[in-house]
């Protein structure tokens, strides 16, 4: 008996249902990051913010969020390329079905090269794509969530 949810046999759910699947996969992960961060910034900024009469919310955006810079880009680099190398989920749960509606690029990249036609060198220039790709964003990503040094230690 095949043990398979109703979600992964519909082309317009099964994606979603992946995506769901990998962001629940990833969420403690992130969480851990994050925790780790929120740790390290030092409680003498929210102490003084709090005595200049500064809320919840304004320490959240004044303090955390700037002070979390450097695990937020590494965080979103990191999901943005396990995103983009998503192969297990989909190769495990639906083989690109229904209607090839999950077949993401790195599946692809395996069907091309391992497939009874072999095309190994569209799979070889499709993985350098990949790679080419996933380079760029991370730079943009880099560039944009540059550290700035706000205190010395």
């Amino acid at each position: 008996m095949e043990a398979r949810s109703r979600a992964l046999d519909g082309a317009a759910t099964a994606l979603p249902a992946l995506a769901l699947m990998g962001v629940w996969s990833g969420v403690g992960y992130n969480m851990l990051l994050f925790l780790a961060g929120l740790n390290e910034i030092p409680r003498d900024f929210y102490e003084a913010a709090r005595i200049d009469g500064a809320g919840p919310l304004q320490e959240f955006l004044h303090i955390s969020i700037p002070m979390l810079r450097n695990t937020l880009a590494f965080v979103s680099v990191m999901t943005i390329i396990g995103a983009y190398q998503v192969f297990a989920s989909v190769y495990i749960m639906t083989q690109g079905g229904p209607e090839r509606s999950t077949v993401v690029l790195a599946f692809d990249i395996f069907t091309n090269a391992f497939s009874v036609a072999g095309q190994m060198g569209y799979a070889s220039a499709a993985a350098w794509l990949l790679f080419v790709v996933i380079g760029v964003f991370v730079a943009i990503q880099m560039r944009l969530l540059r550290s700035k040094r706000i205190y010395d230690e």
